[in-house]
Formats: C-alpha cells, sequence, structure tokens
C-alpha cells in the first residue's frame, strides 16, 4: 500500500506536527515564523518521515475553532493566523499560514521579554539571544547598520554645499 508523504522539508519556513496535544509548542513556532519572513505549520505530517497521517475531527475542530484565539491572546504584538486544509492523495493536511510580524520582535506573551522571543534555525525554533533581538528592533524599524544615523557635526557639509549654491 501506498502512503502519501509530504512534498518538501522541514526549513526555515516550514514545520512539520503530526498531532497537537497542546498549542505551546505551535505557538513558539509562529512566534518564530513572525520573526523571520513567515512560514506554515503543517498538522498530519510525521516529521523524519514526512508520511501523512489522518487527522481527527475532533483534533480538526480544535485547530480552527481553538488555535487562532489562544495564539492571538499569547503573543505579543497580536498574531492572527491563517488555516486552510491541503489535499495530498487521499489523504488531509492542515496548514496553519504565519505572516512575518510587521513589528518586530514578536514574543510569547507569558515568558515576556527578553525570554519569550523565538527565531527559526534551519528546521529548529530557538529563543534568540539579546543581540538577535536588537538586530529584530532595527529590522522593524527597517533600519540596518548601514542605515542607522551617526553623530556627525554637519556643519563642514553645510559650508560645502553653501560654496556651490552661492554663483
Amino acid at each position: 500500500m501506498f502512503e502519501p508523504r509530504y512534498p518538501g522539508r522541514e526549513s526555515k519556513t516550514l514545520e512539520f506536527k503530526s498531532t497537537v496535544k497542546k498549542f505551546d509548542a505551535i505557538i513558539k513556532t509562529a512566534v518564530a515564523f513572525a520573526n523571520g519572513v513567515g512560514g506554515k505549520i503543517v498538522i498530519g505530517v510525521e516529521d523524519k518521515t514526512r508520511r501523512v497521517l489522518p487527522i481527527s475531527d475532533k483534533l480538526r475542530d480544535r485547530i480552527y475553532d481553538d488555535f487562532p484565539d489562544s495564539l492571538y491572546d499569547q503573543t505579543s504584538p497580536r498574531l492572527m493566523p491563517q488555516i486552510y486544509e491541503q489535499q495530498i492523495l487521499d489523504s488531509l493536511v492542515i496548514i496553519i499560514e504565519i505572516p512575518p510580524s510587521l513589528k518586530k520582535p514578536c514574543f510569547v506573551r507569558s515568558e515576556g521579554l527578553p525570554k519569550g522571543v523565538y527565531q527559526r534555525v534551519g528546521s529548529s525554533t530557538r529563543r534568540v539571544s539579546e543581540e538577535s533581538i536588537e538586530e529584530l528592533m532595527r529590522e522593524s524599524r527597517r533600519f540596518s547598520y548601514d542605515e542607522e544615523a551617526l553623530p556627525v557635526d554637519l556643519s563642514a557639509m553645510s559650508e560645502t554645499c553653501l560654496l556651490y549654491t552661492s554663483d
């Protein structure tokens, strides 16, 4: 008998879960995706083998009915996922899509800053360092190191501009 497999592998933007007992782990992954470029959590796929597993109606209902509220209540800034299903041969998986957050760092509220900030490192969700939090803050302001203002005396530049415009 042929077992369907999910195309693709876990990565910086893709996470597999065979099932979900508690939302805590996927909330941390959602925060990590929000602090990056976004990503998808696929429910109903075995991690190592990528084998598609059956999803119970009870789990399906929990994901659709309870997860969005739980994610919204437990994150700051608030995250709102897009949830949909994908058919793979005769099997169904649930996909939770997390967009990148416009305001970073995003964190798990119960853990606070800096402890509740996560990022993806390859196919893993990791707690970030304080330096990484500073980088996320710069990214949120749309600054990078080469764009940051430096305290410089601009009077010499003003005098040069006056020389060229006084003709």
